[in-house]
């Protein structure tokens, strides 16, 4: 054995051996020599160099997930430096944690030009990370490792998210831009190798594969993206967006589709109300019932009506006919309610109903306050709190009406409908009901009849319930907005207050001035956030109720008598600021009554009504009529009456006139009693005398109220005969003559 202090690397040392084959033969040997290599290989960390794992052998790029389960490309390119002597081979180990071998472990020796090393046959987990490690080997059997920054097995794409439709946070509808395509997403996941990028599109179809708007587009790791359309998108169309998520490993999650969102470029717009179909409430006006009015609780339900044991219906009349509609109304406590058959789920109705206080209710009533349910929907309102404030004495004989109108949208096709009062001290007359089907029109001309109003106006008191009617043809409407001014579009009495998605509005408990002009303004807002701005025409403040000019019986002049088998009536009455709504007519046999004729609706702006009259009786009828303005506000005027008599002729009795003569032939007293039958017992008679049939030289059309007549003749005269004409006249002007001839 030999020592030497220090051997130098990369220097080759030989040994020389010297063999002697006597004192002066030797011959030297010497040996092929050693390289000293006393240092591993040494590992590179320029220009990416590492051990990696990669998509194939050929590749260089290092992934850090992979679908494969049973095999692992290893790849260490220029990671290690044999120095001058190069490396002798390279062993390849594959573990579950770094510089490990439990997962794989080569045998073979890899020579040092390759590369790169496929391993197959191992059985790998998904989510665990495996690590590679490269050992590099010398001729002196050093070796030294590198091992890589691990792989995870993911062979699971990532779940699919849920995608919002527009710019807003939370999902859009409708867009009003017919050129820009925005959307966001949320809820893709991937726990394994995690989501690398989204692939982005928008089409016409509700499917996962069209996109014929905008084509598949790498948005990175964006959430939300926005872009120009490349092609024109109209007013009415419906997009989908469309995004699926690709992961690490490459896999992608299924293409997650939008519910669409629909283009709106046009705000809302007016419309006008098209009724279709008849009314679905049965008995609307509780004209079905046994007996016409009933004094205890629930012992006369109208037909198709039903309450429960804690409310009070009861069926009202009166001899002024103060109905809305026909001769009924009822009176509720609590509450009344009927179930409505047929309903449409796609289609709107209207709901109209006329409530008020009874016609008798005394000065002590407690002020009402209502409700309206249909399905869902419950809408309240409230009544004057003060109705007899300086009109009315100890009883209300004619009942104020308000009318309510609401639009409902169905959610069943039976709904239950049920009208009711607040508390269980109030009194609620209802009658009138209407429930039909409407259709929105568009509305072409600017007469702005798409706002309706229904006011109420006192000195005290006013209340206006508003309905509006306003479509939009692409995206619901989801706010209204009003406000009540005193110019266009003013808000000096209410600023502009929110209505969600409801068409009507009452404003209650409101002091008005007389004569005052007040402008209702609706802002509808659309799914788009588009809005439009609606104006009323203007409306006049009118507290005082229709001015009577005059009322007549007849056709003209005031009459006193007739004897036409018609009653007719004539009348002025007019309101200068609101205008006259509408007119009823009611005939009696005593002022203000209606037991000849109920109140009946007058054909709208006429002044003047008749009706035939067949009995034969003598009577005095009198004629009332009540006059609403369009505010709601009525006047009651009664004619001083007629006298209605039979049209046929005065009957003439076969009774002869009597005649009595002086001795001297020149004094004559006549008589007619009994001659003449009539109902009326102030007749009066036209007496002539003439010297000829039909004459009168002799005395000529005295009037007389008398049934006799004394006459004296000149005493010269040489009369044989004379002729007598005797006419009676009732006050009706008929008439009837009789003659007799009178022999002296």
């Amino acid at each position: 054995m030999f020592c030497y202090n220090t051997l130098h690397d990369n220097l080759v040392y030989s040994v020389f051996v010297r063999a002697w084959y006597d004192d002066k033969r030797y011959y030297v040997y010497k040996s092929p020599g050693i390289t000293v290599v006393s240092k591993p290989p040494t590992l590179t960390y320029l220009g990416g160099a590492a051990v990696k794992e990669l998509e194939q052998t050929t590749g260089n790029k290092d992934i850090d997930y992979q679908i494969n389960n049973n095999t692992i490309i290893v790849g260490w390119k220029v990671k290690f430096n044999g120095g001058i002597h190069g490396v002798d081979y390279y062993q390849i180990y594959i573990s579950t944690h770094p510089q490990g071998h439990n997962i794989h472990r080569s045998d073979t020796k890899l020579s040092p030009q390759q590369k790169s090393f496929s391993i197959s046959g191992v059985k790998l987990q998904e989510d665990k990370i495996y690590y590679s490690t490269v050992l590099a080997f010398n001729k002196a059997g050093l070796c030294s490792w590198s091992t890589s920054d691990g792989i995870i097995i993911d062979s699971t794409p990532p779940s699919t998210g849920i995608i919002h439709d527009g710019l807003d946070p939370h999902d859009s509808e409708y867009q009003s831009s017919d050129s820009l395509l925005a959307a966001s997403w949320y809820g893709f996941s991937d726990i394994g190798s995690g989501i690398v990028n989204y692939i982005w599109c928008v089409g016409r179809q509700n499917d996962s594969t069209t996109c014929d708007i905008l084509p598949w587009t790498n948005v990175g790791l964006k959430i939300k993206t926005t872009d120009i359309s490349p092609m024109e998108l109209h007013s009415g169309d419906k997009i989908y967006h469309k995004v699926y998520a690709v992961d690490g490993s490459g896999l992608q999650s299924q293409v997650a589709v939008s519910n669409g969102i629909i283009i709106d470029t046009s705000p809302p717009e007016p419309s006008y109300l098209e009724f279709i179909g008849e009314n679905l409430i049965l008995n609307p006006s509780f004209e079905s019932i046994s007996d016409d009015t009933t004094t205890s609780c629930n012992s006369n339900i109208p037909e198709d009506w039903s309450t429960d044991s804690q409310s009070c219906v009861k069926t009202r009349s009166s001899q002024h006919s103060t109905a809305h509609d026909g001769e009924v109304y009822i009176t509720i406590t609590d509450q009344i309610q009927q179930t409505i058959q047929n309903l449409d789920t796609d289609c709107s109705y209207q709901l109209t109903v006329h409530v008020g206080y009874p016609h008798d209710i005394l000065l002590s009533h407690h002020m009402v306050e209502g409700f309206i349910r249909l399905g869902h929907e419950i809408n309240s309102f409230k009544l004057n709190p003060d109705l007899c404030q300086g009109d009315c004495s100890e009883l209300v004989d004619v009942i104020h009406w308000y009318k309510f109108n609401y639009i409902y949208q169905p959610i069943n096709t039976r709904e239950k409908l049920v009208i009711g009062t607040t508390r269980n001290n109030m009194i609620l007359a209802i009658d009138d009901l209407e429930l039909r089907k409407i259709n929105h029109v568009s509305l072409k001309d600017t007469n702005n009849n798409h706002i309706v109003y229904h006011p109420t106006f006192t000195p005290h008191w006013s209340s206006l319930h508003f309905n509006w009617y306003i479509k939009d043809r692409e995206s619901s409407i989801v706010e209204y907005q009003w406000a009540l001014g005193t110019v266009k579009g003013g808000t000096q009495i209410r600023e502009f207050t929110t209505t969600g998605d409801r068409s009507h509005v009452t404003v209650s408990n409101l002091p008005l001035d007389h004569n005052t002009r007040l402008y209702f303004t609706v802002k509808a807002r659309n799914g788009a956030d588009l809005t439009s701005l609606s104006h009323s025409n203007y409306m006049l403040v009118d507290t005082t109720p229709p001015v009577v000019i005059y009322i007549h019986d007849g056709t003209g002049g005031d009459v006193n008598y007739q004897t036409r088998k018609v009653i007719a009536v004539n009348w002025k009455i007019e309101d200068p600021q609101s205008g006259i709504d509408y007119c009823l007519w009611a005939i009696g046999s005593v002022r203000g009554g209606n037991d000849i004729q109920k109140f009946t609706r007058i054909q709208k702006d006429e002044n003047k009504a008749s009706r035939e009259y067949t009995e034969r009786e003598p009577i005095k009828v009198y004629s009332t009529i009540r006059c609403y303005n369009k505010v709601g506000l009525q006047v009651t005027v009664t004619t001083d009456g007629v006298q209605l008599i039979d049209s046929n002729k005065l009957i003439t009795n076969d009774r002869d006139i009597k005649i009595a003569k002086t001795l001297d032939g020149l004094t004559l007293m006549i008589s007619w009693t009994d001659i003449f039958e009539s109902y009326w017992k102030d007749l009066t008679y036209e007496v002539s005398l003439g010297t000829k049939q039909g004459g009168g030289d002799v005395m000529q059309w005295q009037e007389t109220k008398d049934k006799s007549l004394r006459l004296t003749l000149p005493k010269h005269s040489k009369y044989k005969y004379l002729f007598l004409t005797l006419t009676a006249v009732d006050p009706c002007g008929l008439f009837s003559t009789i003659q007799k001839t009178i022999l002296l």
